[in-house]
């Protein structure tokens, strides 16, 4: 298969980020190590990858389905106005140029042929240009063609989200690989999967006061909500329940600190608002002591899971 060096200008998507449009099957590149393939759009998303062969269970599927049947997107947070891609000469080593006012990033995706080993690995590599450009990574994973929703733990340095025998591994790497966004107008909770996830230290002074950051505005009566609601966030405005999973995260993030009694403490008030069987609801009012949203929530209760097993390490 020949690659062209030549760099391809495409349509730049709309204010925002650079995923937001759905994808047309023209749009995307092929990265692949002889044994499988995952597909990439303009955007920075992969949203189809099938492990650990070509005809394998697909646990990125989005492109098929929606952004719920899995995808993992890197790409800026902020209004882009042209995206160029390119091949490595001779190789399938895909770049793709955000360019923005802020700045330019540059999206490396790869997948380096297996030599032995009876799994795939897929690299993205983030790197800035020229200027300061805020970027975000969501990964999501479905497994079992996108229909299963994995757990996630910590095992030997590396994040694993498995679901029956299937699993991922993700590796943070020097230098940028898969950037987390520190940006934005609102303050989100879910920024505690930077530590989790290997992104950062847990003892990084980033890491550190974004914790500070988020006891101070989205701690209540001991539990922790997702967002402050305001229009610009989601859509909502008014009061909002705390998110459950949130506090279990904050625990487990109290826990990668050293913060060990601030880690029991709220692992034991976010465990307490179950009902006498122990199910947890998505979300609970601290003020009307009732549960709310989905129930039972079965992302709760693997939160739950997940830092149990980590306050139990030593």
């Amino acid at each position: 298969m020949q690659t062209s060096t030549q760099t391809a200008g495409v349509r730049a998507p709309k204010a925002g980020n650079a995923s937001e449009a759905r994808p047309l099957i023209e749009d995307h590149a092929l990265i692949g190590d002889m044994r499988t393939a995952a597909l990439v759009t303009k955007g920075g998303t992969i949203d189809w990858l099938c492990l650990p062969d070509f005809d394998s269970d697909a646990c990125f599927a989005a492109l098929v389905g929606t952004n719920d049947n899995g995808r993992w997107t890197i790409a800026p947070t902020v209004p882009v106005t042209e995206v160029r891609r390119r091949y490595r000469k001779d190789t399938l080593i895909l770049e793709t140029d955000f360019i923005t006012a802020k700045g330019t990033v540059r999206l490396i995706d790869f997948m380096p042929l297996r030599k032995g080993r009876q799994y795939s690995v897929v690299c993205r590599i983030i790197r800035c240009i020229d200027g300061t450009v805020p970027v975000r990574s969501e990964l999501s994973p479905r497994l079992a063609f996108g229909r299963a929703v994995p757990g996630v733990t910590r095992a030997d340095g590396s994040t694993k989200m498995y679901a029956g025998p299937d699993a991922l591994f993700l590796r943070g790497g020097p230098d940028g690989g898969a950037a987390p966004h520190y940006g934005g107008t609102g303050l989100d909770a879910s920024l505690l999967a930077i530590p989790m996830m290997g992104f950062l230290p847990a003892t990084d002074p980033r890491v550190v006061g974004t914790v500070a950051a988020l006891e101070r505005e989205l701690l209540q009566d001991g539990l922790l909500l997702r967002f402050k609601p305001e229009a610009d966030v989601d859509g909502l405005v008014g009061d909002e329940g705390v998110f459950l999973a949130c506090s279990f995260w904050l625990a487990i993030t109290y826990k990668m600190m050293g913060r060990e009694e601030d880690a029991r403490r709220v692992f034991e008030r976010a465990a307490s608002t179950g009902n006498d069987l122990g199910l947890l609801a998505e979300e609970y009012d601290p003020k009307l002591q009732r549960q709310l949203g989905n129930f039972p929530q079965a992302f709760s209760h693997f939160a739950l899971v997940n830092a149990a097993l980590t306050l139990g390490k030593r």
